[in-house]
């Protein structure tokens, strides 16, 4: 059966819960796990080394090791925002108190068991 506040209007109306903190805190939370993956895979990118005989390109096990890191890391990453973006959507919940004074609408009939038998 419908709630009606003191007034008659259908509806209650009295504390919302936007949840701002949560989601700009999940939105920090991704900005910082999207950071670590750049960083992550900034280290894929050119590692070879200047000596005074000219570039000296890098190994063939330091460019496993880096490919091998950026790949983790993008993985990592990839997955921890996969799991925080779900909880972005999440709708305002409404609070209502324990003092909080509302109407039933009786909609359709009462059945009273018990001693009220006829």
């Amino acid at each position: 059966m419908p709630g009606a506040d003191p007034s008659g209007y259908v509806g209650f109306t009295d504390q919302i819960d936007h949840h701002y903190l949560q989601t700009f805190g999940t939105a920090l939370l991704i900005s910082t796990i999207s950071a670590g993956r750049m960083v992550g895979q900034l280290t894929a990118v050119g590692s070879g080394t200047y000596s005074p005989y000219g570039y000296a390109p890098p190994s063939q096990w330091a460019l496993t090791g880096e490919a091998a890191c950026a790949g983790a890391s993008g993985q990592f990453g990839q997955v921890g925002q996969q799991s925080l973006l779900q909880g972005m959507n999440r709708p305002p919940t409404l609070k209502i108190r324990a003092v909080y004074e509302f109407n039933v609408m009786v909609t359709r009939d009462l059945v009273l068991a018990g001693p009220y038998k006829g």
